[in-house]
């Protein structure tokens, strides 16, 4: 998303975490949210005045299975905006009214029992913070789902 700097108080940092409640939730979908902010560290990411902010959350592929382009693009739609609202109240009051380019994108796997993935062309995505907690996440699961 592209907003204005008005709504990103001075001295934020570049990368937030954010698990409500307990880590029961962060397997859950959208229970967690990764947010990047770049132009915190490069203001030339931008046109000035404005922040980029790269928001992820998780999700299960079947909650986006068999959905209509229709009804896909609006639960698209929904699911960002209520991402939106957690970070407005949890962190950027205002973020809403400041947004000036918001695009939203789904990454979908199939599942393979046994196989997990982790670096940069999983979830979050690319840089060293969202690599490593592609790492974290995947050595989450990968001990649950051994029992340890």
């Amino acid at each position: 998303m592209g907003v204005k700097d008005t709504v990103v108080p001075p001295n934020t940092d570049c990368h937030h975490f954010i698990l409500e409640d307990d880590s029961a939730n962060l397997e859950k979908p959208y229970g967690s949210i990764f947010l990047s902010i770049p132009t915190v560290l490069d203001s030339s990411l931008a046109p000035e005045g404005h922040h980029i902010l790269h928001i992820f959350t998780t999700s299960c592929i079947e909650n986006w299975k068999g959905l209509s382009l229709k009804d896909y693009e609006e639960k698209k739609e929904l699911v960002a905006n209520k991402i939106i609202s957690r970070l407005e109240n949890k962190l950027f009051p205002g973020l809403k009214s400041s947004i000036v380019l918001k695009e939203s994108s789904i990454v979908l796997k199939e599942a393979i029992d046994g196989l997990y993935c982790v670096g940069d062309s999983c979830f979050p995505g690319q840089g060293v913070i969202a690599v490593a907690f592609s790492g974290i996440m995947c050595a989450h699961r990968v001990t649950a789902d051994i029992g340890t």
